[in-house]
């Protein structure tokens, strides 16, 4: 039997979402759970097996994006994350190993600590819960799995007006009147538009790409510094901002300071240029602008 197909686990988050229209006119199987999508697969990763929802001799590769990726919940509720973080997703690669399947990992820009700029693939030292549970499937696919790419996500974002992500958040909280607003001015990262993240996911896909990459956009900078290329494109001189630490948030788990990427492996690997952030801020006040929105 000819393996044609990629399986795509966690088709309904904001990431597989774009994935699956990316790749709509290739021969692809997307799952879901809570949130029910045209044409997916019911899949429960902490009750069900993969293999009894499709036959997994026609899957080639396999993409892995599924879990609780938000570090609040993981930390307010360390065996409820773990079970679907850790244990869920073993249970995954163990069947995924057992019919030699490509598996392409969704992991994370919190296996850095924050301590360094410009983390190069070397740097882990995570201090989030959700962090160190990235690195145990990281070690545990290294050790079971022979095919694979580890995909290392910065804070992804879209450019459609509504969608809740980076800068369509601030593009709707000026529309809507907001005056006043506070921004941390010392959390670094390298956020990365949707589109490239599918794109180099794609790409992972149809080649021999293998091993550990970072995925995060062409600019890292601090919240703030994001915050003020937006406004420079939407012309907003008004808006009263208050800067902060990270620090200054009742957070329950202390969060890393400095997450921002090297991606030069991927862009080497790929050939890709990335969207600047720029770019995509003018593009979402065109967008709205032309929408009345």
């Amino acid at each position: 039997m000819t393996r044609s197909k990629v399986l795509v686990l966690g088709g309904s988050s904001k990431v597989g979402l774009n994935l699956i229209h990316a790749m709509k006119n290739e021969d692809i199987l997307y799952t879901y759970n809570n949130t029910e999508i045209p044409g997916g697969l019911k899949f429960d990763a902490l009750s069900m097996s993969v293999d009894h929802i499709c036959n997994l001799n026609e899957i080639k590769t396999a993409v892995i994006l599924l879990g609780d990726a938000n570090p609040d919940s993981c930390f307010e509720d360390p065996l409820a994350s773990e079970k679907i973080n850790v244990d869920s997703i073993k249970k995954i690669i163990d069947c995924l190993a057992n019919y030699q399947i490509k598996v392409i990992f969704s992991s994370s820009e919190h296996v850095y600590g924050g301590e360094s700029s410009n983390n190069k693939e070397s740097n882990v030292d995570p201090i989030l819960l959700y962090g160190k549970q990235k690195i145990i499937i990281e070690n545990y696919i290294e050790k079971y799995i022979t095919n694979y790419t580890i995909l290392r996500l910065g804070k992804s974002y879209g450019s459609k007006v509504g969608d809740g992500t980076l800068f369509t958040s601030w593009y709707h909280a000026i529309k809507t009147g907001l005056n006043d607003m506070i921004c941390t001015d010392d959390q670094y990262f390298s956020p990365i538009h949707y589109n490239d993240v599918s794109r180099v996911i794609k790409y992972v896909v149809h080649s021999k790409t293998q091993g550990i990459y970072n995925l995060g956009g062409p600019l890292n900078a601090s919240r703030l510094d994001f915050l003020q290329i937006f406004l420079d494109e939407y012309g907003n001189n008004d808006l009263n901002i208050t800067t902060c630490s990270i620090d200054s948030f009742k957070l329950e788990e202390k969060r890393p300071k400095d997450v921002s990427m090297d991606s030069s492996r991927i862009i080497h690997e790929t050939q890709f240029s990335f969207k600047q952030p720029r770019d995509v801020c003018r593009e979402i006040i065109e967008r709205g602008k032309s929408n009345g929105k």
